[in-house]
């Protein structure tokens, strides 16, 4: 279960970060920081969707550097990446 909910995730990531404009991406990490913080109260995650916000709101060069990481991504290192992140 914990590999499948990992790689639809990853999925979902890649074709957001692939797709999507610099400043609709920069939106959509806000509002999940704010959720994520919201529901852990986790500071540190706080700080690290805070600077993947900053990431999309700045733009190239660091932009381009995520969707080459992205498009280049091994997929089940990404999803072992991703599981580890939801502790599943």
């Amino acid at each position: 279960m914990g590999e499948e909910l990992a790689g639809i995730i990853f999925s979902m990531v890649r074709w957001l970060v692939l797709h999507l404009s610099d400043k609709s991406l920069a939106k959509i990490v806000r509002v999940v920081r704010r959720l994520a913080y919201a529901f852990s109260g986790d500071d540190n995650l706080n700080g690290v969707f805070k600077e993947v916000e900053n990431i999309f709101k700045d733009g190239p060069p660091g932009t381009q550097i995520v969707r080459r990481m992205l498009r280049e991504a091994y997929r089940p290192y990404a999803v072992a990446i991703v599981r580890g992140f939801l502790g599943v």
